[in-house]
C-alpha cells in the first residue's frame, strides 16, 4: 500500500477532533451590514460588530482587498476611538484535515500504529509507537518497538489502525492581519466598522415593458445581483443607477499588504466598460442546496434615491452567498408613450470607391441601401420618481411578447425611443442618379477637382390601418442643395472626426480605402422629413446633393 490507498486502510480507533486554533477573529466574522452596489462590478462594502480586545487592542486576520485610498476604520463607541490600524504578517499553526497517509502518520506522532504484516508466507500482527520522520517527503514510516526503530514500508503493511488518532494536524502557516490600536486599551470588546471599495458584487438591471396601444406602458424593473465576494447575511444593499468615479480604481490600497498595480474586474477600458454598462443577459446561475437556504430573510426593494448624479435604490435584507445570484424586483410604474415611426437611409460609398472596394460582396452594399428598414417606437416620457437606467428591455404588448430590446439611461423628465421592431406595413424605397459631372469646376490648395451633381427620390406608403407620424432621415457625404416638402437640411462642418462622430457608420465604412484628399474637400449632409400620413397615403420626397472628386 501506498499514499492514499493506505491512509484510506486506516482504523481509526478512539478518534478525536479539535477545533482550528487562531490567534484572532477574522474579518469574516466581523459582520457586513450595508453595501453600495455599481454595475459595473465595483461595489463598497461596511463591517460592523463587537470585537474581542486582545492586550488592549483588537485583531483581525484576514485582510480585504481595497481600491486605493477607500479603506477606513472606526470606533460606534464614544469612549474609544481608533489610533491606528496596523496591516503586517504573522506566523501561525493551522489546524487542517489529514488526507493521506503522511498527513495521519504526522499528526499522531507518539500514538500507537497497529499493521499486519506477511514474514515467511505467513501474516503477523506488530505494534509499535509512531516517531516522527527524518524527512517530511519519506514514504517509510518510523515505529519504536521494544527499544528499537524499526523501518516500515508501507508497502508491505496491511490493516494499518491508529489507536486515539486525530485527523487533523497543525501545519505552519502564515496570514495577513490588522491590529486596530485605540486611544486607551480597550476592556471587553470593543464596537467598530471597517469600510471599502473592491470588487466582486455587481447587478444587472433588466426592465419589463407592456404597451396597451393606447398611450400607457407598465415599466417593471428587476435587479439581478451576482454575488462573487463574500456571505451576506441580512444586509442592506443598495443599488446605484450611473457611473462611478473612482480615480484610483486600478491601484490596490497598500493596506492590503498587495504589491503593485492590479488591472480590476470593474473593466476600466472603454470598450470592456461598454460591454459592461449593456448588461448582457447571460447570468451564470449555480444550484445550491435547499437547506442551505433555511431561515433566509426575504429580501425587500424599498424604493430609491438621488445621490448627486446617482440614484440609488435600495434593497433591504439581503441574504445570498457567495457564487449565488438573486434577482429582486425594484420598481413597477406606468409612462406614457406616443408611437413613433423613424427610418434613417444611410449613405453608400462614392461609386468611384467601388473599384477599391474590398467588401466580402460587392452587391451587398446597394442592396441594403436600396430596402430601408422602417422601425416602430414608443416614445417614453420619463415622469417617474425613477431615471431609466442601461439595460435589457423584454417588450410586450397587451401580455403577447414583441421582443427584447436595449433600454438607455434617460433621466427623470426625459424621453426615451423604445425600439419595438420593424414596421412592415410601412414601405419605403429610395432612388440616387448622377445629374451632373463638372470637370475641373473647382481648386483647391493648387488641385483641380471634378463637382459630381446627384439627386435622389424617396417613396413612403402607409399600408397600416391607422395614421402614422413617421419621420424620415436621409444620410449623405458632400453637400445637400436642396430638398422637397419641407426636408430640413443640416450641413456638418468641422473637423471630420467630430462628423463622423455624430453618425452611426454603416457597416461596409472600414472595408473601403478613402482618397487622403477625401475628407479635406468633402463633409457629410443630412436631411429629415417629419410626415403625418393617413392610411394608404403615398408621399414622394426629394433631394439634390453633390461631392468632389479628382
Amino acid at each position: 500500500m501506498r499514499g492514499l490507498p493506505c491512509c484510506a486502510a486506516l482504523i481509526l480507533l478512539g478518534f478525536t477532533a479539535t477545533n482550528e486554533s487562531t490567534a484572532s477573529e477574522t474579518l469574516k466574522q466581523l459582520p457586513i451590514r450595508e453595501v453600495t452596489i455599481f454595475k459595473d462590478g465595483t461595489s463598497w462594502i461596511r463591517h460592523q460588530g463587537e470585537l474581542r480586545a486582545t492586550s488592549g487592542n483588537v485583531a483581525l486576520d484576514g485582510l480585504p482587498s481595497p481600491v486605493l485610498g477607500t479603506f477606513w476604520a472606526s470606533s460606534e463607541s464614544d469612549e474609544y476611538q481608533i489610533a491606528a490600524v496596523r496591516a503586517h504578517r504573522r506566523s501561525i499553526r493551522k489546524e487542517i484535515a489529514a488526507v493521506t497517509l503522511r498527513d495521519l502518520l504526522a499528526s499522531n506522532v507518539g500514538k500507537t500504529l497497529h499493521w499486519t504484516q506477511a514474514v515467511g508466507g505467513e501474516h503477523h500482527e506488530y505494534a509499535g509507537k509512531i516517531l516522527p520522520k527524518t524527512s517530511p517527503d519519506s514514504e517509510l514510516i518510523l515505529v519504536e518497538r521494544d527499544g528499537a526503530t524499526f523501518i516500515l514500508n508501507p508497502s508491505l503493511a496491511s490493516n494499518l489502525s491508529i489507536e486515539e488518532a486525530s485527523t487533523k494536524y497543525t501545519k505552519p502557516s502564515d496570514t495577513k492581519s490588522l491590529e486596530l490600536s485605540f486611544n486607551k486599551p480597550v476592556e471587553g470588546a470593543a464596537d467598530v466598522s471597517i469600510s471599502y471599495v473592491q470588487n466582486g458584487l455587481r447587478w444587472i438591471p433588466s426592465y419589463r415593458v407592456d404597451i396597451d396601444g393606447d398611450g400607457n406602458a407598465l415599466v417593471q424593473l428587476q435587479a439581478t445581483i451576482v454575488n462573487d465576494f463574500d456571505d451576506l447575511d441580512d444586509v442592506d444593499a443598495n443599488l446605484v443607477v450611473g457611473v462611478p468615479s473612482f480615480a484610483f480604481a486600478d491601484h490596490l490600497d497598500p493596506i492590503s499588504l498587495q504589491e503593485g498595480l492590479v488591472e480590476t474586474a470593474s473593466a476600466r477600458s472603454a470598450g470592456r466598460r461598454q460591454a459592461m454598462n449593456m448588461m448582457s443577459n447571460a447570468i451564470m446561475t449555480q444550484s445550491v442546496s435547499m437547506d442551505d437556504y433555511q431561515g433566509a430573510s426575504t429580501p425587500q426593494a424599498t424604493g430609491g434615491d438621488k445621490n448627486e448624479d446617482l440614484f440609488v435604490f435600495t434593497v433591504d435584507n439581503l441574504s445570498l452567498k457567495s457564487g449565488e445570484r438573486i434577482v429582486v424586483p425594484i420598481a413597477e410604474y406606468s409612462l406614457d408613450y406616443t408611437p413613433e415611426f423613424k427610418v434613417t437611409i444611410p449613405f453608400g460609398p462614392p461609386k468611384e470607391l467601388h473599384r477599391n472596394n474590398s467588401y466580402s460582396s460587392p452587391n451587398d452594399v446597394d442592396i441594403e441601401l436600396a430596402k430601408p428598414k422602417v422601425k416602430s417606437y414608443a416614445v417614453l416620457e420619463n415622469d417617474s420618481a425613477y431615471p431609466l437606467t442601461t439595460a435589457p428591455a423584454l417588450v410586450l404588448k397587451n401580455g403577447a411578447l414583441l421582443g427584447q430590446t436595449t433600454m438607455r439611461y434617460t433621466p427623470i423628465g426625459g424621453s426615451y425611443d423604445l425600439e419595438l421592431g420593424t414596421a412592415v406595413d410601412v414601405r419605403v424605397r429610395k432612388r440616387d442618379r448622377e445629374v451632373q459631372r463638372n470637370l475641373n469646376a473647382v481648386k483647391i490648395a493648387g488641385t483641380t477637382y471634378s463637382r459630381v451633381e446627384t439627386e435622389g427620390t424617396i417613396l413612403v406608403e402607409n399600408l397600416r390601418g391607422t395614421p402614422i407620424d413617421l419621420t424620415v432621415r436621409r444620410e449623405t457625404y458632400g453637400e445637400v442643395t436642396s430638398a422637397t416638402k419641407g426636408g430640413v437640411i443640416r450641413q456638418h462642418t468641422g473637423e471630420w472626426d467630430d462628423q463622423v462622430a455624430s453618425y452611426e457608420l454603416p457597416r461596409w465604412w472600414s472595408s473601403y480605402s478613402w482618397p487622403i484628399w477625401w475628407h479635406s474637400v468633402n463633409s457629410f449632409a443630412s436631411v429629415e422629413w417629419v410626415l403625418e400620413m393617413e392610411p394608404g397615403d403615398e408621399t414622394q420626397l426629394g433631394y439634390e446633393s453633390q461631392y468632389l472628386w479628382r
